[in-house]
């Protein structure tokens, strides 16, 4: 039997602009340059975080042990392999003890040079109803408070 997941959320970079005017992602400028720029002032004001993303999506996967993938597209792999080795890092150090397990960080080359940081974590622990690790992510996106996809300068 294939394994599906069984929730997903597709994140903009709101998601990680905690403590950052999310107006910046809703201006009703098309230009995406500009847009960037001004969430990367805002962002070094606040300092620690992951390169700003474009856009991606979480999955609560459910294998033998509970899972998590976390895809998020950039402008280049370069970036996108940063990012998936700061996420790596930070769920090492920012995510409790009950959501560590096994961290795969990579990189998904896409079209037009685009490309997505890739990570997931299977968690060591089966039988566990509900994932820790994706509630992780998403409890620090509702609380807003400093989370693993947290954009930010270092």
């Amino acid at each position: 039997m294939t394994k599906k997941p069984v929730k997903a959320v597709v994140i903009s970079p709101a998601f990680g602009i905690t403590g950052i005017d999310p107006s910046l992602v809703l201006s009703p400028s098309a230009d995406i340059a500009e847009t960037r720029k001004k969430i990367e002032a805002q962002a070094a004001e606040l300092g620690a975080g992951i390169p700003p993303y474009l856009g991606g999506i979480i999955t609560d996967i459910q294998l033998e042990t509970p899972a998590i993938g976390i895809s998020l597209s950039y402008a280049d792999c370069a970036i996108a392999q940063q990012a998936a080795d700061m996420i790596a890092q930070r769920w090492t150090t920012m995510a409790g003890d009950n959501a560590q397990g096994k961290i795969t960080a990579g990189t998904a080359e896409g079209v037009d040079g685009l490309c997505a940081a890739a990570v997931k974590v299977v968690l060591a622990e089966p039988g566990i109803e509900r994932s820790p690790a994706y509630e992780q992510i998403l409890t620090s996106y509702f609380t807003r408070k400093a989370g693993i996809l947290n954009i930010g300068t270092q």
